[in-house]
């Protein structure tokens, strides 16, 4: 008889077991699923891959008048944050240059949108480096950090010309070598 009490004992605390198990996993999935509720979806993270890039107007950083990014609606886009005061992104911008120049025959487009508080370093910065491409300000980073949720620089948006995001590129790239060309050609299909 004790080995019956044993044997029952041991049934139970698997069965105990087993229950903790399935509310462990159900309080996970119930998490994962996060707070959507009846018939909502959950909102997609900012910036996401496929979402539309979120429309703002911002100022041209050499003349100053208001560029909304929809007036590039139909146009592909490369739009790189970027500030004078990150090192990786002033090593990519003579790439980026170069891209912009290869790309202009391919119909894209490369934007620059500097989150510099003063933007007269970032004007002094794209003067010294002949940067031609339009270069946009978002000194207060309300659209690069609200909007976008980008925490660190520089990050380069991949854009279709329906104002899709495409690609999401964290990190300095050199964009006119292997690594830009790469992303290029494999989301827009072309070789610059």
């Amino acid at each position: 008889m004790p080995r019956a009490r044993a044997d029952g004992h041991a049934t139970e605390r698997a069965r105990r077991a087993a229950r903790t198990a399935a509310a462990c996993l159900l309080a996970a999935a119930l998490a994962l699923a996060g707070p959507a509720g009846c018939g909502e979806r959950p909102a997609a993270p900012k910036g996401a891959l496929g979402s539309a890039i979120p429309d703002v107007a911002l100022a041209e950083l050499m003349r100053g008048r208001g560029v909304s990014l929809a007036d590039y609606r139909g146009t592909r886009l490369l739009v790189n944050f970027w500030a004078t005061w990150c090192e990786p992104c002033r090593e990519e911008m003579a790439g980026l240059q170069r891209l912009s120049e290869a790309l202009r025959p391919h119909g894209v487009a490369v934007l620059g949108v500097t989150v510099d508080a003063d933007p007269n370093l970032a004007r002094e910065f794209v003067l010294r480096h002949r940067l031609r491409f339009t270069n946009l300000s978002d000194a207060g980073m309300a659209y690069s950090r609200d909007a976008l949720g980008i925490k660190a620089f520089p990050q380069t948006f991949v854009v279709d010309a329906d104002g899709r995001i495409r690609a999401r590129i964290v990190g300095a790239r050199d964009w006119a070598g292997a690594d830009g060309k790469a992303v290029l050609k494999a989301v827009f299909g072309i070789d610059p």
